[in-house]
């Protein structure tokens, strides 16, 4: 009799503790599988960051390129539009 009154008075402690076991370790591998997760998105980001600089820097190269070229052509078109001057003034 005291067995079965034992039982009964512990079995919501027991079937409670158990819960609370099982929650434990299933969140706990929940968690380590998000951390692993959370792990590799970190290392893609740095990899993206990394190729973003990378091709930011070739913009900026492109672009002192394109900026030098364009006073290349000004330059260019500043001398013909002096010796159209001077042949206008040499003709007249």
């Amino acid at each position: 009799m005291e067995l079965i009154s034992g039982i009964s008075n512990y079995t919501v402690l027991i079937v409670i503790a158990g819960m609370f076991l099982y929650e434990h370790f299933t969140v706990s591998k929940k968690t380590q599988e998000i951390q692993k997760q959370n792990s590799e998105l970190l290392k893609e980001m740095k990899n993206t960051n990394v190729n973003t600089a990378k091709a930011l820097e070739i913009l900026q190269e492109n672009q002192r390129h394109m900026i030098n070229v364009t006073e290349r052509i000004e330059e260019k078109i500043d001398c013909v539009k002096e010796k159209a001057n001077i042949s206008k003034k040499g003709g007249d």
